[in-house]
């Protein structure tokens, strides 16, 4: 899951999710304005948190990892929503 994805190829969530992609992951954006418009980021349905991620694009599997591309005040509570869903990785970006 990337969260924090973007559809603004200007945004390095957008580059990250890009590469990731075409070294052959599967990306799940995670973007409660995008999911609540049925905005498609990069060819995969957005959604607007990892627990309905999880449910609808996983089939209720697991993530292996967690991309976040948000603000450190919002990273306490992604990464206690990634314990919840059994996240093995967590990747967060300086700064």
């Amino acid at each position: 899951a990337v969260v924090g994805a973007s559809a603004d190829w200007r945004r390095p969530s957008y580059f990250a999710m890009k590469y990731l992609q075409a070294k052959g992951y599967r990306c799940v954006p995670i973007n409660p304005k995008a999911a609540s418009t049925n905005t498609d980021i990069l060819g995969e349905r957005a959604y607007a948190s990892l627990a309905e991620a999880s449910a609808g694009a996983l089939g209720g599997r697991t993530f292996d990892m967690i991309d976040v591309f948000r603000s450190s005040d919002a990273v306490g509570a992604i990464a206690e929503e990634a314990v919840e869903h059994g996240a093995k990785v967590l990747w967060m970006q300086l700064g």
